[in-house]
């Protein structure tokens, strides 16, 4: 049976995966002999008239390595390494077995496939530290670069032909640098991504800046014509939403923010819907070619697939590697999810209106209900509050209850001087709750690229137990005597119990010591962990043991 992939995914190990949304099936398409030495950089489609029937993908890599992948025959063929200094950072096919190649270091050069080998024919130079190159899908005699410090170029093809001498006409449009700012600094340049909207050249550019900016090369104006600045972290990927007649785009920013945003209102109101479920910095957006489906790829190892007309997830792959770049077929997509909302539509059709009314009149008893006992409970708060203010009116002064505050309502630290030394002990616990087995997998067997989670999360929990004093202001400085940080691995329930275990011979109990070990080493445990999924949750930090002192809490 021939797979038909919906999705492809580049990974950092040099894995190409293919996804089959219609059985929600995930396949490795291609392994190289050494993996993580070969990373896929770039996926680009060479489909020229839309030939569903025969496609072929390029496949760039860290080395340079050019890949073709038919999907007629389900080969892949590398046809050739390109010798160049900095890794690709764009590809374009033209036709003929010729495609356009642009280096980091600014090396452009046209190639033709000759006898299963590589064959530059042109050659020219884009500058320095280009980060991106796309030829314009609705006119593909021009072609943009741009990068770091080197703003947007729109290139002519066939002037890039003509004249091998004359290379710097065959830029019909360099972008100028907006204004400086009201202190008059120059505002950097850094082109990350950007996007043809129109055979006029117009020009989507996605900036490590966090601006969006729209380009005009038929105005008179070098500078964008329009601009709208996206939160505070660099925009990496830009995807124009075909199945929006081209007036909507998506972006990703390292935070995991995709936003749909309105090219028409591009200097106003702009934002259509902000995406959820995304986690981790998103490494690349691509749309379907004519359904309003987003794929998105991100640094949690997750393809997720949105559907731009509902704004719902209705796809979500792990593929267990680091992404780079995702690309979407044009092949129809028809998912599981898809087909369940239609059946949930068609069944809430045939529900009686009858019964529609009387599920709606308990839904709003219960409602009411729910208010009511928040209201009761908001209320007898309020309760013990006023209690509190009517008994110690003078700025909440309440010495009989807190030995940290005086009588007249100022802060102290407690006097220990009198008190006699004894043995102190006490134990806390917290519980790190990881999302999913694999994410708990990872950090138990070892393989979080920042190293061993426990035994940093250790040393971190102990050392904070000794420095509680300089944490929390009114604690004493104590001679320790004793500190271990244990872990109780949960396999079953994905989850680690740390317990901060601490004593000492001295006038004041260890309580706060065991609670911010403990704290602490969960923290790190999140730190460590953190790159694999941001769901990890840290739960129930407590005292469970107490002893010495007046008081004596015994182990729970």
């Amino acid at each position: 049976m021939t797979i038909r992939f919906n999705v492809l995914a580049g990974c950092e190990s040099g894995v190409l995966k293919g996804i089959d949304t219609t059985n929600n099936g995930v396949y490795v398409i291609h392994k190289p002999a050494e993996t993580y030495a070969d990373a896929v950089t770039l996926l680009e489609w060479s489909l020229a008239n839309n030939e569903t029937d025969y496609m072929q993908a390029f496949i760039t890599t860290n080395k340079n390595n050019i890949l073709r992948l038919k999907f007629a025959d389900e080969s892949i063929q590398q046809i050739g390494t390109i010798t160049r200094s900095s890794p690709l950072r764009g590809l374009a096919y033209l036709d003929d077995d010729r495609f356009i190649t642009c280096s980091e270091n600014g090396v452009l050069s046209i190639d033709r496939i000759k006898n299963e080998s590589l064959v530059s024919e042109i050659e020219a130079n884009a500058g320095p530290d280009i980060c991106r190159l796309r030829i314009n899908p609705f006119n593909r005699t021009y072609f943009g670069t741009g990068g770091k410090e080197n703003d947007l170029k729109i290139w002519s093809i066939e002037e890039l032909m003509k004249n091998e001498k004359m290379k710097n006409k065959s830029v019909i449009f360099q972008a100028k640098n907006v204004r400086p700012n009201a202190v008059r600094l120059r505002m950097p340049v850094w082109v990350t991504d950007f996007q043809f909207i129109d055979e006029r050249n117009r020009c989507l550019v996605a900036t490590g800046h966090h601006q969006i900016r729209l380009y005009d090369p038929q105005s008179n104006a070098r500078r964008p014509v329009n601009e709208v600045e996206f939160e505070q972290y660099p925009i990496m990927s830009i995807a124009l939403l075909h199945s929006s007649n081209n007036e909507h785009f998506v972006v990703g920013n390292t935070q995991g923010e995709m936003t749909q945003f309105d090219i028409k209102r591009l200097s106003s109101s702009a934002i259509v819907h902000k995406y959820k479920g995304v986690i981790g910095s998103i490494r690349s957006i691509d749309t379907h070619p004519t359904l309003p489906l987003i794929a998105s790829a991100s640094i949690d190892q997750y393809v997720r697939i949105h559907n731009a007309d509902t704004y719902r997830q209705v796809s979500k792959f792990y593929l267990k590697s680091r992404l780079t770049s995702v690309l979407f077929s044009p092949h129809s997509t028809s998912n599981r999810e898809e087909q369940q909302e239609k059946n949930v539509e068609t069944i809430n059709e045939e529900i009686e209106n009858d019964e529609v009314w009387s599920q709606f009149k308990r839904k709003l008893t219960k409602q009411s209900s729910d208010k009511s006992s928040s209201k009761i409970k908001m209320f007898s708060l309020l309760r013990r509050f006023s209690f509190v203010f009517h008994r110690f009116p003078s700025q909440y002064a309440c010495s009989s209850t807190f030995s940290h505050i005086t009588s007249d309502g100022n802060i102290t630290m407690v006097d220990i001087g009198n008190k006699a030394s004894s043995q102190r002990r006490a134990i806390a616990e917290a519980i790190v709750k990881f999302p999913d087995s694999h994410t708990y997998q990872s950090y138990f067997n070892v393989t979080t690229k920042k190293g061993d989670a426990r035994l940093c999360s250790k040393i971190a929990g102990i050392l904070a137990a000794k420095r509680t004093s300089d944490l929390i202001p009114l604690c004493h400085p104590l001679p320790l005597s004793y500190i271990d940080i244990e872990y109780e691995h949960r396999h079953e329930e994905n989850e680690v119990l740390i317990r901060c275990i601490c004593s000492t011979h001295y006038q004041t109990g260890v309580e706060m010591e065991a609670i911010v070990g403990a704290t602490i080493a969960a923290v790190t445990i999140y730190d460590m962990c953190k790159a694999l999924s941001k769901s990890i949750e840290i739960r129930n930090i407590r005292l469970i043991e107490k002893t010495g002192g007046k008081s004596t809490i015994p182990l729970q």
